[in-house]
């Protein structure tokens, strides 16, 4: 499967990082920036998939090996994914967060309350990375709601994104590219994900949820892409 194999309606930003990593000139850091529930995330996981898959890595992945399995169940030792959390998420809660996501493949990697990623976090990023690879096929660090980022973090992360180690790759996916601080966005590439046309949502409405056409252009209208 290509990488963003399961990304629906992101043609665009399909062919800039497929084409990247098919010529071998894949970026050490991108921003997926776009709205919520576009594919952000189903993309970065398809792309970590395709660094560390064991049939088709470097073009795309299997799914069903090992490797991308432990991907998609947030599970692998070199694809790992930092989320907002708030001064009393527990890591139980964290972890029924990753289960629900890993289970239904859509459910968002969001805590209740006002979470936002702290310099605890980015340093665990880095005390990560400066050890090798477990399974020796390079390492991808995903952080989602990187707008949450304090700035103390963001400036914390700036070493990494400025000399990331050899085989490492950072995904950044975000709501809002203008909320980064400057010197994050200059040391990554910016992906754009954009909303989803009310007819391609209604119709996948339709199609796997059975819902009446006539509710289905009404959710999709509500929805806004």
């Amino acid at each position: 499967m290509r990488a963003f194999e399961s990304v629906r309606y992101q043609d665009q930003a399909a062919r800039l990082v497929e084409s990247a990593l098919e010529s071998g000139r894949l970026a050490h850091a991108y921003v997926f920036s776009g709205p919520q529930g576009v594919g952000r995330l189903t993309a970065a996981l398809g792309l970590a998939a395709s660094l560390v898959c064991e049939r088709q890595a470097g073009s795309g992945y299997c799914g069903g090996c090992r490797q991308c399995e432990r991907v998609f169940r947030f599970d692998h030792p070199d694809v790992r994914v930092t989320v907002p959390v708030t001064g009393s998420t527990t890591e139980e809660q964290l972890l029924e967060l990753f289960q629900r996501r890993a289970t239904d493949g859509i459910s968002p990697l969001e805590i209740s309350g006002k979470g936002y990623i702290g310099i605890a976090q980015v340093r665990a990023i880095s005390q990560r990375l400066s050890r090798r690879a477990f399974e020796n096929r390079g390492r991808v660090e995903i952080i989602s709601g990187a707008e949450s980022m304090r700035v103390e973090a963001a400036n914390a992360l700036l070493k990494t994104l400025e000399e990331p180690p050899p085989g490492v790759h950072l995904i950044l996916t975000t709501s809002s590219f203008s909320s980064l601080l400057p010197t994050v966005r200059s040391r990554s590439q910016l992906v754009r994900f954009r909303r989803i046309p009310a007819a391609a949502v209604a119709r996948e409405l339709e199609e796997k949820l059975q819902v009446d056409p006539s509710c289905a252009m009404r959710i999709a209208a509500a929805c806004n892409g």
